[in-house]
């Protein structure tokens, strides 16, 4: 097992919230991938993106042991490699914390996607072009994109999942 890793903590469920804040508490780095979900009521909710799961970064491998007593937490992940082995924690690759980071960033994000704003195509055939927003068209979370295509404008619909924004250089969008 590597000395550096992250992990994978199941929560009791609706405690994500709670395990993050202790375990951050006790010097954990920790990841809590959330998105926020439009409500009937038109409320903003912010929602886990695995329900009664988060990720801890673990500097040395025994504090597993450690993070498995905190308040909330109901395990951390492990395998048992053969019948006659213990279990031991299964480590979640940074590679895909990283990607979990950038898509949970462009999912907080696209409340933010509004008529004028400029954004990056993330996925797709056209991934990488830049545009800006016309409008918002649906419940479905698609708008309306200006588009320079072939020297051409072009309006096309895209999934607000499938884009970020664009900042310039001040940080400003």
């Amino acid at each position: 097992m590597p000395k550096s890793s992250w992990f994978c903590v199941n929560s009791h469920p609706k405690q994500e919230r709670l395990v993050a804040q202790q375990l951050a508490s006790h010097n954990f780095e920790v990841f809590f991938p959330v998105f926020e979900a439009h409500k009937p009521n038109r409320h903003i909710v912010t929602l886990p993106l695995f329900a009664n799961y988060l990720f801890v970064h673990l500097s040395d491998p025994l504090n597993w042991l450690r993070a498995r007593h905190i308040e909330g937490v109901k395990s951390v992940l492990t395998y048992q490699p053969s019948a006659s082995e213990y279990a031991v924690p299964l480590t979640v690759n940074s590679d895909i914390i990283e990607g979990l980071r950038g898509q949970s960033e462009i999912i907080s994000n696209a409340h933010v996607i509004k008529p004028a704003t400029r954004v990056r195509i993330v996925r797709g055939p056209f991934k990488d072009l830049e545009g800006v927003c016309l409008s918002t068209v649906d419940a479905q979370k698609r708008v309306l994109l200006l588009l320079s295509i072939f020297h051409r404008e072009t309006q096309a619909h895209f999934y607000v999942a499938d884009l970020a924004l664009v900042f310039n250089h001040g940080g400003q969008v």
